[in-house]
């Protein structure tokens, strides 16, 4: 019997930990070192989520005009807001609804 080559291989299992949950715990430690006080970490937390928190607002508001303030007022809030992030959620999820309430404080 022949062997078929054109049938599909099996992928093999990954291994180690999901991309995503590489970036959880990197955000997580830019988080502690960020509350420590470390502008770089700060900086680098927004560098990684700018582009989502400018997402979220535009889908919200509708208007790249008011998205690009919201983004920009968030990031600003961050920095002290940060004092407060617990870590009970994901970062992800708490500046989710940071920039949400933000939007619907613009929209009111």
């Amino acid at each position: 019997m022949a062997h078929d080559d054109s049938r599909p291989r099996p992928v093999p299992a990954r291994r180690g930990p999901r991309p995503e949950r590489l970036d959880h715990q990197a955000d997580d430690w830019l988080v502690g070192k960020a509350q420590e006080g470390s502008l770089d970490a700060y900086e680098a937390l927004v560098r990684r989520h700018r582009d989502r928190i400018y997402r979220i607002a535009l889908r919200m508001l509708g208007k790249p005009d008011e998205a690009e303030d919201v983004a920009q007022e968030v990031v600003i809030q961050l920095w002290t807001a940060l004092a407060g992030f617990a870590g009970t959620s994901l970062f992800t999820t708490w500046l989710y609804r940071i920039v949400v309430n933000r939007c619907l404080g613009t929209i009111r």
